[in-house]
């Protein structure tokens, strides 16, 4: 299997034929995968399968946490050449040379290059566990409140209080929703569907494959915030088609830094339909809720 990667929320404009001739040959065992980053390279070549024949799965594949209301549309080409190796020309990674990088793309970058220079601040990354051998985790209670600093702007230069309330408490998950989130959005019963969908998939496939989280914060669960907050940060999505949906930020792993929130937590929109510059309707917001929390996880 091979998978082309791609971050731009945009389809290509019409591309010129590619020059593959040069691109060195991939070669896989049966069952093997291989990533290519659109970016570095537009082009994939494939050995001849002589008497045996070969099957190939090309996959195309974004792996930022940002959706494209249009879809994305890249062309592509496969040739045979003389000794016969097979070429694979995607289109995609020729078209993203000179477009500037989408709104999630930048926020994103800027948050791990934040990270990055709060990890050779001397002593940033040194935090106490509070807990000691067999003390029991104390998790919130459906009903609590909390403030949470959120990125005010897509530089995250400022942070705005969200003033939250827990609206579901599971096993490895609580979810807090904005006091002032738009009216008509999320039910209690949405999400406890997600809070059970967390517990019993998401938090065992994303702990399996990554290890598990730190719970700095003692509380036994991850936070979830779902706050207009985050909405905030794409203010023309209807115009541009591009939509910050979430984000993680290792500040929050920090607790002496400011603005740190001190524990594992992922923010992400909440339904507003009616906004008439970036309308988010419920069923948008809750089908990329679940799938943009474990990728942020």
């Amino acid at each position: 299997m091979l998978l082309a990667c791609g971050g731009g929320g945009t389809g290509p404009d019409p591309d010129p034929l590619l020059d593959c001739s040069s691109a060195p040959t991939t070669t896989l065992a049966v069952g093997q995968h291989t990533v290519v980053d659109a970016a570095q390279t537009a082009c994939v070549r494939l050995p001849t399968a002589g008497a045996a024949e070969a099957e190939y799965l090309y996959v195309a594949l974004s792996g930022q946490g940002e959706e494209d209301e249009g879809g994305v549309t890249a062309g592509y080409e496969l040739t045979a050449s003389t000794p016969g190796v097979a070429t694979v020309e995607p289109q995609l990674a020729q078209s993203r040379h000179g477009r500037g990088p989408s709104r999630a793309t930048s926020f994103h970058a800027t948050l791990r290059e934040r990270e990055r220079a709060l990890s050779r601040v001397p002593g940033a990354a040194s935090f106490s566990r509070s807990r000691v051998g067999g003390t029991v985790p104390t998790p919130p209670v459906v009903g609590d409140k909390r403030t949470f600093e959120v990125c005010e702007t897509p530089t995250c230069e400022s942070f705005v209080n969200s003033i939250a309330t827990a609206k579901v408490v599971a096993e490895r998950v609580a979810i807090f929703v904005d006091d002032g989130a738009p009216a008509g959005g999320y039910t209690d019963a949405d999400l406890a569907a997600v809070g059970r969908l967390f517990d019993d998939q998401l938090y065992a496939i994303d702990t399996t494959a990554f290890g598990r989280e730190s719970d700095l914060d003692d509380n036994g669960v991850v936070v979830v915030l779902l706050t207009q907050r985050i909405n905030e940060l794409s203010p023309n999505c209807d115009a541009d088609g591009s939509v910050i949906l979430g984000y993680f930020f290792g500040l929050d792993l920090l607790p002496s830094q400011t603005n740190s929130n001190g524990g594992e937590i992922f923010y992400s929109l909440v339904p507003d339909p009616d906004n008439p510059d970036c309308g988010i309707d419920k069923e948008f917001a809750t089908d990329f809720l679940a799938p943009v929390f474990i990728h942020e996880f």
